[in-house]
């Protein structure tokens, strides 16, 4: 099993709507008010950070992880050391994507945020509505 043993130190890219961002922040800070092992900070400088989550579009084309490769729409990739996670990018490729609502993309954000704070997978014993389901579901919310 890998978890974040440290503090979650978030930063926001410039290139990251204020939307997303508050989409982020909100369940980042509903996951860290109800879930006592998991401290998660934001940071307002890149070299205090473990956790970068930003966008690309036709504006924005500052990739901020190698790593992460032919994303066709978000993507993430996460680094640990014995199960110990401690570095993780977040994605959100526009590029392709220019017509797709800021609702779904937001959803799609927070799915792929929650899978990078654990190693997780999805299934479908849990509803459609949970961001841990297989079900393709433009609605999901903060339940797992």
């Amino acid at each position: 099993m890998k978890l974040w043993k440290e503090s979650l130190k978030i930063y926001f890219a410039p290139s990251l709507n204020q939307f997303y961002r508050n989409k982020i922040e909100d369940a980042a800070n509903n996951l860290s008010q109800n879930i006592d092992s998991l401290d998660i900070k934001f940071v307002n400088n890149i070299n205090a950070s473990n956790y970068i989550i930003y966008q690309l579009d036709e504006n924005n084309s500052k990739k901020y992880s190698e790593d992460i490769i032919n994303n066709n729409y978000v993507n993430y990739y996460i680094k640990w050391n014995r199960s110990r996670i401690y570095d993780a990018r977040l994605e959100l490729n526009l590029n392709k994507y220019k017509n797709v609502s800021r609702d779904v993309n937001a959803n799609f954000l927070l799915v792929n945020f929650y899978k990078t704070l654990g190693q997780f997978h999805n299934t479908s014993k849990v509803s459609c509505e949970s961001v841990f389901s297989t079900c393709n579901s433009n609605e999901k919310i903060n339940r797992f």
